[in-house]
């Protein structure tokens, strides 16, 4: 179980293909952040919508503290953010570090587990429990093979 966990957060067994991934959601990160850096407002607003953001009641008049349209450039350019970052998150939250060699070791993990579970009807309640715990924690290892750079 250890070699499984292993792998799956050693950068020496990523895949080209995650690695391109990440890759590609540096760069997309590092292009909002030139984009905010930029004095360039977001061209996504129509002037209907920013307009529709200037009649609306301005932070703390109603009941809804923070008005839901963006009133200023700045507020614009942090909205528009904030939609790119929400998709880059999205896509960062499915890289899998699946290549061949994090596959083989989590096949390893699944034939202990069948091995484990053919036993365990033999086995004393103590042992059953803590096999029990295995297989569980096991399951989680091999469902969730992520691998995420934090």
């Amino acid at each position: 179980m250890r070699a499984a966990l292993a792998a799956q957060t050693s950068p020496n067994l990523i895949d080209a293909a995650i690695a391109d991934r990440f890759k590609d959601v540096s760069t997309r990160i590092n292009a909002v952040t030139v984009d905010l850096a930029s004095s360039d407002n977001p061209k996504l607003y129509s002037q209907a919508d920013i307009d529709k953001a200037l009649v609306q009641p301005r932070w703390g008049e109603t009941s809804v503290e923070i008005p839901p349209l963006p009133r200023t450039g700045r507020g614009r350019k942090f909205d528009a953010a904030i939609i790119v970052l929400d998709q880059i998150a999205k896509d960062y939250s499915n890289i899998q570090n699946n290549g061949v060699r994090v596959r083989d070791k989590h096949e390893s993990l699944k034939a202990l587990l069948k091995l484990i579970k053919r036993v365990m009807p033999v086995c004393s309640k103590r042992v059953k429990t803590l096999l029990g715990k295995l297989i569980k924690l096991t399951n989680v290892l091999i469902m969730a093979r992520s691998y995420h750079l934090r």
